[in-house]
């Protein structure tokens, strides 16, 4: 739950089962993961705004590139209360 750092939320990614994954597979460079724990803790910042009024978000898919070059989220659905 928030608040939470940059590394904390790199903590939390790095003990899913797919962690190894973003490292990279099958030469396939590593994922921007430093990307998505930004990402993470600009959405856990937001759902703590209560000027934002957030109550449910939902964001699917949320696609990775290769370090540097950032991630993106396909959709998303928000619900204000």
């Amino acid at each position: 739950m928030p608040p939470f750092s940059r590394d904390d939320a790199k903590q939390a990614l790095g003990r899913l089962r797919i962690a190894p994954l973003f490292e990279g597979v099958r030469g396939e460079p590593p994922m921007d993961v430093d990307a998505l724990c930004d990402a993470v803790v600009k959405i856990g910042e937001l759902m703590l705004d209560p000027a934002a009024r957030v109550v449910s978000l939902d964001l699917n898919p949320v696609l990775l590139d290769s370090a540097g070059k950032g991630c993106v989220v396909v959709d998303a659905v928000a619900f204000q209360g």
